[in-house]
């Protein structure tokens, strides 16, 4: 039986470059309305994120093209993948909107950048007749993935909300801009000054019935039922396995709707 040609595979490849990249880039207007109000930013101010992105990973096919001639196509397209997973990462972890900028417009723009038009090129040395055809075929990755990215993004952000917020204490929490926006809290029950019991009772006293996840090394049936009594979703005791806070954050995310 025929081996199939290598080629296709190549194809393949840069299909996958192309849809989780420009898939990635474009998903961006999903985020748009949770950037605008998490940092109290202007529509301008956020979409200028996606338009440095758009530029960089335009703008450095004059670069990137070369490089994958002197280095490989392979190189350059795998180190354009992993800026984009790296800035896709960062986005998730970013305090302030000038975070995003490097981030995601960094990140995304340049990774876009480095891996699109070298995949491009690795497809067209491989054909001759059917070369128009191959990357035709390539290039359908971007119609695909800004078609499935985008609304798989934004079923996402309704389900999980766009990131995870850490906070060093209980009193910077309660402190926090972001409280009234908290739809899941995981904390632990032993904390200096103010522990996990404390924060659950200043939260309901302050009137923020938020979801809570306790989490402890030390498990105390008294403390189990305090806090489970108060509304607590979940009482965990360290170690427990990710499939079982998963369904705690679930059950969190439904309380809350």
């Amino acid at each position: 039986m025929a081996r199939p040609f290598y080629g296709w595979y190549v194809v393949a490849a840069a299909f996958a470059i192309t849809g989780v990249g420009f898939g990635s880039a474009y998903s961006f207007s999903a985020f748009v309305d949770s950037l605008q109000r998490d940092f109290a930013a202007s529509r301008g101010s956020v979409s200028l994120v996606f338009s440095l992105a758009g530029f960089l990973y335009f703008a450095l096919g004059v670069i990137s093209g070369p490089l994958g001639d002197r280095w490989g196509a392979r190189r350059v397209a795998v180190l354009g993948m992993l800026l984009v997973g790296l800035g896709l990462c960062a986005a998730g972890m970013a305090r302030t909107l000038t975070q995003v900028y490097v981030a995601y417009g960094l990140g995304i723009g340049l990774g876009v950048g480095f891996s699109y038009v070298p995949a491009l090129g690795a497809v067209q040395r491989w054909f001759v007749k059917r070369r128009g055809f191959a990357s035709g075929l390539a290039v359908s990755g971007i119609g695909v993935g800004t078609l499935v990215m985008p609304p798989l993004a934004a079923l996402l952000i309704r389900s999980l909300g766009w990131r995870a917020r850490t906070f060093a204490s209980s009193e910077e929490f309660l402190q926090s801009p972001q409280l009234e926006e908290t739809h899941c809290l995981v904390s632990d029950v032993q904390m200096p000054r103010v522990d996990g019991l404390e924060l659950q009772r200043r939260l309901i006293a302050q009137g923020h019935r938020i979801p809570i996840i306790f989490m402890t090394a030390f498990p105390d049936d008294a403390a189990r039922t305090r806090a489970m009594a108060a509304g607590a979703v979940c009482f965990l005791t360290k170690p427990f396995d990710a499939p079982t806070f998963s369904e705690c954050i679930e059950a969190a995310l439904r309380q809350h709707r």
